[in-house]
């Protein structure tokens, strides 16, 4: 169940917070962040016959313009 209306985002082209992250442990994990992330575009599609949301996004400068968008990765041990 959706828990965000991204359409909203989208139409009135408000920035949020984006934050992914993979891996399973803080030792073997990969975090992407855009403090302001604005949604470009979104159309529907589909993946192995569900339907998806396919959104375009941009990071935006946040107070500090050399952060719009950071990787981190977290070495295994």
């Amino acid at each position: 169940v959706a828990t965000q209306n991204r359409h909203d985002h989208w139409l009135t082209m408000d920035a949020d917070a984006l934050v992914i992250t993979t891996g399973g442990s803080n030792e073997n994990r990969l975090v992407i962040t855009a403090p302001k992330a604005q949604i470009q575009n979104i159309q529907q599609g589909e993946r192995s016959g569900l339907l998806t949301d396919e959104i375009t996004w941009m990071a935006t400068a946040d107070d500090d313009p050399d952060e719009e968008l950071t990787i981190q990765f977290s070495a295994a041990a």
